[in-house]
């Protein structure tokens, strides 16, 4: 059983070591907890997600889905902000 409250949620990050440690420092320097700055990338994607949803919505039902990779031009990862 999880001591966690249930409103919050755990996951494990599958990464080099070396790039799990860049992380980490990057979350130091910008002040923020590891656990902070995972939760706040989560909230980015499920918004860049949300639009990316949105725009689907819009479509005719009568046409087929059209499954290719959007890419967010104004993204920019964490590591070189």
């Amino acid at each position: 059983m999880s001591s966690l409250p249930h409103d919050q949620h755990m996951a494990r990050v599958s990464i080099a070591e070396e790039r799990w440690l860049e992380f980490r420092a990057l979350a130091i320097r910008k002040k923020r907890s590891i656990a902070a700055y995972l939760g706040h990338l989560v909230e980015k994607e499920i918004g860049r997600d949300g639009r990316v949803g949105q725009r689907r919505a819009t479509r005719q039902d009568s046409q087929e889905p059209v499954y290719e990779t959007e890419v967010d031009e104004t993204w920019i990862p964490p590591w070189e902000e």
